[in-house]
């Protein structure tokens, strides 16, 4: 049989949960204090600055001000660092869409050619089909050509 306990509580558990239980409090209890001591910790190191300006401490204000302007210009220079980055990402979605719009002709380069080669034409044959091109326009244009080359 398992060994029970019997609780301050007068409930009666199984001694495996008995275990698990103390645990559990002794964590709390743990938890308790030191969320006390930093409490108290707080208090001692940060005088409640907002009630001293209140009651006019006038010390107390001065340590204040410059304090909000510290957290001020830090304010001012996280600003401008966002608003650096904001332009940064504009910049690069710009590059990015005109790199896109460049990709596009570049694809149709590319799939005409991957035609041409399952065709079974390479560059021999492309360089074949310009230069029948070229011979067909000097043929076609041939007197017009002797006539200039002459000077008549």
């Amino acid at each position: 049989m398992a060994e029970e306990i019997r609780q301050w509580s007068g409930q009666v558990i199984p001694a495996s949960l008995a275990g698990i239980i103390g645990f559990k409090r002794k964590l709390h209890a743990r938890f308790k204090r030191k969320l006390h001591a930093r409490k108290v910790a707080s208090e001692q190191r940060l005088p409640p600055r907002s009630d001293a300006i209140k009651d006019g401490d006038s010390r107390a204000a001065l340590s204040y001000g410059p304090s909000e302007h510290r957290a001020a210009a830090s304010r001012s220079k996280r600003y401008a660092k966002t608003d650096e980055l904001v332009d940064r990402v504009a910049a690069t979605e710009t590059a990015v869409s005109k790199l896109n719009d460049d990709m596009t002709g570049v694809k149709a380069v590319t799939a005409e050619v991957t035609r041409w080669k399952l065709m079974g034409l390479g560059a021999l044959g492309v360089t074949g089909m310009a230069a029948a091109a070229l011979a067909s326009l000097v043929t076609a244009y041939w007197a017009d050509i002797w006539r200039a080359l002459r000077g008549g």
